[in-house]
């Protein structure tokens, strides 16, 4: 699409919406009825469509349309019915619209198509944005919580760290990137994958952990309906972890979560624990330490953490920042995925952390994304959590 035709759309001030998984986008279109498109443009309030349409010249309509077209073809959209399709090109417009208006808040990154764009963003939030924080007489007091202390001082730090490929002889502490699906399930992704890392570090052997034994089995938190990291390791130091091949993820297919089939047999991992990498909070968490975060996790590893993902969803590359109005409140977050590393922008100088979704590598940056340095960008230091392995 032409900038001036995003830049169009941008100044009209339309409506946010979404985007939904490719593979499962089949599955997931075969259950919206007519009726089911009527209420959903009410329930939603989606824009009109005729004011996008009236913006545009016909030469721009058809690039719309065009880009639209190669957007289905690369992620296999089949829509149930021509009033379905036309419902979905809408809001591929409008998602248009708010990516325009991304680039041009937060020109360090680069916003656009990306394998959700057709989904409303309350579909999006739905089945991809599940952090689900505790509160009231559940919450963990984050302040009063022990907090790792690195032995490592800030300037003894290199510039830039990524534990993709570490260059001091220690272990690569990243498996590889997964996908979550249409289920609710980041939290357990992020805390699986913690415990992968944190093994790894411990000297254990590189290994895929299974996040569907804690879909299925952790009864603190909600399955694919969401959770919390905290909970999730409550139940893993119970229970261990097993691994992805003993217990394997089909949740992302069904959108749900199944029977628990636990085998203490083939658990591969155990931890007695987690620690903050930098304080904790529970408030509108203003003033977090990120320079205690990144000591910790160039000393120990990648650290889970959980963020407001909401810009996330048009996120092609680059770093994002908070001009994307990603806030940064503890009870803003609502996304957890993993850090990985650290570093400076060759280009123009920026500092930025380097973390790992969820979403496959086909989202972002073959999966991952940058966040700004320095402005607890999308709540990065919120909750920075790191676990304590049982060593056999």
């Amino acid at each position: 699409m032409r900038a001036s035709s995003l830049l169009l759309l941008a100044l009209l001030g339309l409506a946010l919406p979404l985007l939904v998984s490719a593979r499962l986008h089949e599955r997931f279109a075969a259950h919206i009825t007519p009726a089911a498109i009527a209420e959903a443009e009410t329930s939603f309030e989606l824009i009109d469509a005729s004011n996008i349409d009236r913006a545009f010249t016909q030469l721009q309509q058809e690039e719309l349309k065009n880009e639209f077209e190669t957007f289905k073809r690369k992620h296999l959209r089949k829509y149930p019915s021509p009033q379905h399709e036309q419902y979905r090109f809408n809001v591929f417009k409008s998602n248009m619209a708010r990516a325009a208006e991304l680039n041009r808040l937060n020109p360090e990154a680069k916003f656009g198509v990306t394998r959700f764009a057709d989904l409303h963003p309350v579909e999006f939030k739905r089945h991809f944005r599940n952090f689900q924080p505790l509160v009231g007489d559940k919450a963990v007091h984050r302040k009063e919580l022990k907090v790792r202390r690195s032995m490592q001082g800030v300037s003894a730090l290199p510039d830039a760290w990524d534990w993709r490929h570490p260059t001091d002889g220690r272990p690569v502490a990243v498996t590889p990137v997964k996908d979550q699906g249409q289920c609710g399930s980041c939290w357990a992704f992020s805390a699986t994958e913690q415990v992968e890392s944190d093994y790894i570090m411990a000297g254990g052997k590189p290994t895929e952990l299974s996040p569907q034994q804690t879909v299925d089995c952790d009864k603190y938190d909600g399955g694919c309906n969401g959770g919390d990291t905290i909970t999730a390791y409550k139940y893993m130091q119970q229970a261990g972890v097993q691994c992805e091949q003993s217990y394997p993820y089909f949740s992302g297919r069904t959108g749900r979560g199944g029977e628990c089939k636990y085998n203490a047999t083939a658990v591969i991992a155990k931890i007695s624990g987690f620690t903050y990498a930098t304080p904790g909070c529970d408030d509108s968490c203003t003033n977090q330490d990120e320079e205690t975060l990144r000591q910790n996790l160039y000393q120990h590893g990648p650290v889970s953490i959980c963020v407001d993902a909401s810009p996330w969803q048009w996120y092609q590359s680059g770093i994002l920042t908070p001009s994307t109005g990603c806030a940064s409140g503890y009870y803003d977050l609502n996304h957890c995925v993993q850090l990985v590393g650290y570093g400076v922008d060759k280009d123009s100088g920026a500092k930025y952390w380097s973390a790992r979704n969820s979403w496959s590598t086909s989202w972002g940056e073959a999966g991952y994304i940058r966040l700004s340095y320095g402005q607890n960008t999308c709540g990065v230091a919120d909750e920075a959590t790191q676990v304590q392995i049982v060593k056999a």
